[in-house]
């Protein structure tokens, strides 16, 4: 089979009759539903009104969040969380969603790091965490420093690394 550049699954909201196609997007990060598509009586929790950015640096406001039950065509249901948007857009299944619903299979293996989930720490979140770190100022350490070194290991002298021309001079006054 050759794959499809988009991919899409049939499922059933709720106690439906009838079913609603999604779009499969792995490079999502949440699951959209326009509000046209939701069954009637769905509570909306309009407290959590996210901003959606999109693919093509578009962006908009979620009319809200909530949560809906999904049969595949297996009988396989799952409860998952959708961030509700104005009718005419296309139902989307996130990357996270279409992994635990056994869809997308990814190979871990290959990959190099999962964005945020790598360290589970943004970068913004790891300098607000440790400013005593990652602050400005340089710091000396407190005390006397021990380094365990490997009783077997030979020394080795490194050919000395070239400084760039616009640090030689301040490096030899040092």
């Amino acid at each position: 089979l050759k794959p499809s550049k988009q991919l899409f699954v049939r499922l059933k909201i709720g106690d439906r009759k009838n079913s609603l196609i999604f779009q499969i997007d792995t490079g999502a990060t949440c699951n959209l539903i326009p509000e046209e598509d939701l069954p009637k009586g769905t509570q909306i929790n309009q407290n959590q009104r996210t901003t959606l950015a999109f693919y093509n640096g578009a962006k908009s406001t979620a009319l809200g969040v909530c949560t809906l039950k999904l049969t595949n065509r297996t009988g396989a249901e799952y409860k998952l969380k959708f961030n509700v948007v104005e009718a005419g857009a296309t139902p989307l299944l996130g990357a996270q969603a279409v992994q635990e619903m056994g869809l997308i299979y990814v190979n871990q293996e290959m990959i190099a790091a999962f964005g945020n989930e790598a360290s589970g720490l943004c970068r913004a979140e790891i300098l607000a965490r440790y400013p005593n770190v990652f602050g400005r100022d340089l710091g000396c350490f407190e005390g006397k420093l021990h380094l365990d070194v490997d009783a077997g290991a030979k020394p080795v002298q490194m050919a000395l690394r070239r400084a760039p021309l616009a640090l030689r001079e301040p490096l030899k006054t040092e």
